[in-house]
């Protein structure tokens, strides 16, 4: 699979875009990749994360359905501030069954370094979804039990937008959050997950409105929406759910652990 990097004019007939396209919101010209699904989930994997990394401020990344999932190999990452990853109707990013056996393999990570990721969104539309293997994960045959493989996690994050999204069977939680500020997470469907719907860690200024978690089931607390920080030094502040339904999760829809806020050691009185 090439990967092509070519010059376009600026944004005018979307139709006529190539397969895959880095698309900027800027007035100048965008640029693209040549990258499709291909039976290759490292290559699609790779030329994915090529896009994320090639991206500038206020790039979007466009991700158009081709009519086959975007099968991949390995977990994904931006780390770029102030672009938009946007999957387009009917687009699955899926992980490759078989793989993603590291403890802590989520499929898509916002952040996650030493410096805060700021201003990123990744907007789905009608029909996408992240989409894991919850019951390959939970099989102790295939796969050494681990809570963390999360569909989408926000980690060390600011000024994060994550709207209109599926995102289905992960081996840990649909979506976890944890040192984020100013961020909103809207109509996003978190189904069918492993450990929570969505864990909040920690954060300063979170809106999470018009959302479902459901169908929790595998690792306690199989909650639909957990609340529990893990450091004495973590913040919860201007928390706001609004317009959220949780429901069928096989523990409780809404729980909230405030353990270890209280001792240095988690857990450890």
């Amino acid at each position: 699979l090439l990967l092509h990097v070519l010059p376009l004019p600026p944004l005018a007939d979307s139709t006529s875009m190539p397969t895959h396209t880095i698309r900027s919101s800027r007035t100048g010209p965008g640029r693209h990749l040549g990258c499709q699904p291909s039976g290759d989930a490292n290559a699609t994997a790779s030329c994915l994360q090529a896009a994320f990394d090639a991206a500038l401020p206020h790039d979007i990344v466009e991700i158009p359905f081709t009519g086959d999932p975007w099968v991949v190999s390995r977990p994904l990452f931006l780390r770029k501030n102030d672009i938009t990853l946007h999957l387009l109707p009917g687009v699955i990013i899926e992980a490759q069954r078989g793989r993603f056996h590291g403890d802590s393999d989520c499929l898509l990570t916002v952040g996650g370094g030493a410096a805060p990721v700021v201003g990123v969104t990744v907007r789905g539309s009608p029909g996408a979804s992240l989409r894991m293997h919850r019951a390959d994960y939970a099989n102790s045959t295939l796969y050494k039990k681990a809570e963390w493989r999360h569909g989408l996690q926000l980690v060390n994050v600011v000024g994060t937008l994550v709207e209109s999204l599926r995102i289905e069977q992960s081996g840990g939680d649909g979506i976890y959050v944890d040192q984020a500020a100013n961020t909103t997470i809207r109509n996003v469907d978190m189904a069918d997950n492993y450990r929570q719907g969505i864990s909040v860690i920690a954060a300063d200024g979170l809106l999470v409105e018009d959302c479902l978690m459901h169908g929790t089931n595998g690792t306690n607390p199989q909650a639909g929406l957990d609340i529990e920080p893990n450091r004495p030094q973590d913040e919860l502040v201007n928390i706001t759910f609004s317009r959220c339904t949780s429901y069928n999760n096989t523990g409780n829809q809404l729980d909230v652990f405030t353990t270890c806020l209280r001792y240095p050691v988690c857990g450890q009185a």
